[in-house]
């Protein structure tokens, strides 16, 4: 059986389809695409195989967008000071930041990916990124990924999670575990230790799928995601095509000097030349016996350096401009590949990409957040004070210093204060991190430790 017929044996559901050109991505993104990178040209007499250089910007571009989208700076509050600071600490010991950047990265890269909390052994809880390639939707409602599997495979076994929904609405989670034999998987459904179920007791998905903001054009009727650059394989092609010529033009066109075989020397009998013989700035030429022939000559070809790099930079504004940059956002330097890093308008291209994006992953991290503080109210030993998960109020904050200079927004703020026209506890809120109460708490707090001045020059 393979993995789909597997699904479908357990669940009686059809595993939604979400196969197509996830290779072609994946090469992309791994830089080594078929019949592109790797290939064979006709040299007059016969076939040669030609590897072609890549710059790699299908990864580049991922990259990207995941360091804009999930960094240092997203941050985010939740009611009471203690419940943020214990979740503080739990989102650092499960690595949620690091997890979490690459997994946005991959999500870009291959369409689709998900986000999955448990917890161990020891009652700890835990989280896994995982890619397009080892998920299985089930179930989606209006457009909502609500039911799914995710399958690991190595040597020995397969491991297939599936969460489903009950009568109830709320996820069970089964776990069937099979053994390899080639591409074939060998399952033993309803034993009792391959074969087990696990009630969460809950409508909280302990699952978060996730894709790019943009829309599916490749198969308009499937609500799965299609990779950042799925619509940019030609821009990617314009790329390497133009770094490919740019290395070859530096190859073939650098400083060579072709000598006479008179400028060698005998070495047990046998003539050698004086110079290295493995250094390939040297080439040698003639038979040694035209005295009229110069001796050495130098081939010294003019670089058309500046014309390639204006055709580089010429592709990778077409291809910022495709996966959502706008043009100018790579510029290719003696130094490589460089990235704009001034601010940018709120009117930009860039921004209003970056806010689409934002608003879906807003919802995975406050999925994450609910999914992991009921794991940890109900499995594990650190606990929060909430009695319904489903109604708490998260609030997440992404960092977008690349779009406006927040030094001069919040020295703006400031003369509101001071105007009126804000809050003290607005301004703690929006530039702390904290919710109106624990601000207003705050600000009290300061207030009463402040001297009274007329008080004390009055000597009462």
């Amino acid at each position: 059986m393979n993995i789909k017929e597997i699904i479908k044996e357990a669940t009686g559901k059809n595993v939604v389809d979400c196969e197509y050109y996830k290779d072609v991505w994946l090469s992309w993104y791994e830089g080594n695409v078929k019949d592109f990178h790797t290939y064979k040209t006709f040299n007059g007499i016969q076939d040669v195989t030609c590897y072609r250089k890549t710059l790699n910007m299908a990864k580049k571009v991922c990259e990207d967008w995941a360091n804009l989208l999930l960094n240092e700076k997203t941050d985010y509050t939740i009611e009471g000071d203690d419940n943020q600071e214990t979740l503080n600490r739990l989102m650092n010991d499960i690595g949620f930041w690091a997890k979490g950047n690459d997994g946005v990265e991959k999500t870009f890269a291959l369409g689709n990916g998900a986000f999955v909390e448990s917890f161990t052994d020891d009652r700890k809880p835990k989280i896994q990124f995982i890619n397009a390639t080892k998920i299985y939707p089930i179930t989606i409602e209006d457009g909502v990924v609500t039911e799914s599997a995710f399958a690991s495979v190595n040597t020995n076994n397969i491991n297939i999670q599936i969460h489903l929904k009950d009568a109830d609405g709320n996820y069970i989670i089964r776990t069937l575990i099979g053994g390899v034999n080639g591409k074939d998987y060998i399952m033993h459904f309803n034993d009792i230790d391959r074969d087990y179920i696990f009630e969460t007791k809950t409508k909280i998905p302990f699952f978060q799928f996730y894709k790019p903001a943009i829309a599916n054009n490749i198969d308009i009727d499937n609500p799965l995601g299609i990779s950042i650059f799925a619509n940019a394989k030609d821009e990617l092609k314009g790329v390497d095509l133009a770094y490919d010529g740019y290395c070859n033009e530096m190859e073939v066109g650098k400083l060579r000097a072709f000598i006479d075989k008179r400028l060698t020397k005998f070495v047990n009998g046998q003539k050698q030349p004086i110079f290295n013989n493995r250094d390939t700035f040297f080439y040698c030429l003639g038979n040694g016996e035209d005295e009229s022939k110069k001796p050495m000559e130098f081939y010294a070809p003019t670089l058309r350096v500046t014309d390639y790099f204006n055709g580089i930079n010429n592709s990778l504004n077409l291809l910022s401009a495709k996966v959502g940059f706008g043009a100018n956002h790579y510029r290719f330097d003696q130094g490589g590949i460089s990235t704009a890093t001034q601010v940018i308008s709120e009117n930009s291209e860039m921004f209003r990409t970056l806010k689409k994006h934002e608003i879906v992953l807003n919802e995975v991290l406050i999925g994450v957040i609910k999914a992991l503080i009921y794991i940890c109210n109900n499995f594990c030993d650190e606990t929060y004070r909430f009695t319904d998960v489903e109604k708490i109020n998260i609030e997440i904050k992404f960092d977008d210093s690349i779009i406006e200079d927040k030094e001069s927004q919040k020295q703006s703020d400031r003369q509101d204060v001071a105007m009126g026209v804000m809050s003290k506890a607005e301004f703690r809120s929006k530039w702390y991190n904290e919710d109106e109460e624990t601000a207003k708490k705050i600000i009290d707090e300061i207030k009463a430790g402040e001297p009274n001045i007329s008080n004390f020059f009055s000597g009462e």
